[in-house]
């Protein structure tokens, strides 16, 4: 990725922070995360995909457990990591800066959906979780809770979340 190695402490301060890329950085430096997250999107998992990247002398597996031990909920986006940072790495090869190529995003949104729908029932048992014929997930209902997830195509038909 050609990007410089930074100390964590030097990634919290100046790198490209996300939701999800923050939860991991708690979980990794053992530190409370306010609104803990998985990452819903491509964008979300490519500020993920930086910041273990991006940090100087992480060993991948020991740092990604430490995510596990912290958030289960977790667990099914670690399962797939090398995966989801091959489809990452051909994204953002195919890609222009902040321009995603379109198929590649699509192709990774496809991955990332059914990992977004486990996490939800580990994370919340009583989860509801909708999807749509093509297998995407368009809802995710608990107690108290409402999550609208939209499909590749209605982001790119410029729907927001």
């Amino acid at each position: 990725m050609g990007e410089a190695q930074m100390t964590p402490i030097e990634w919290i301060a100046n790198g490209e922070i996300g939701t999800s890329s923050k939860t991991m950085w708690c979980a990794i430096m053992g530190v409370p995360c306010d609104g803990a997250d998985v990452p819903h999107d491509p964008d979300d998992f490519v500020r993920c995909f930086k910041l273990i990247l991006g940090v100087d002398g992480w060993n991948t597996k020991d740092i990604l457990a430490r995510v596990v031990r912290a958030y289960p909920w977790w667990k099914p986006y670690i399962d797939a990591w090398d995966g989801l940072c091959d489809l990452c790495r051909k994204m953002l090869a195919a890609s222009k800066p902040y321009n995603y190529a379109p198929r590649a995003y699509h192709a990774m949104s496809h991955r990332m959906d059914p990992l977004y729908a486990e996490s939800c029932v580990l994370r919340w048992p009583d989860a509801k979780i909708e999807t749509r014929a093509d297998g995407s997930v368009s809802s995710v209902r608990t107690a108290g809770f409402y999550s609208v997830s939209l499909s590749a195509e209605d982001v790119a038909r410029g729907k927001r979340k």
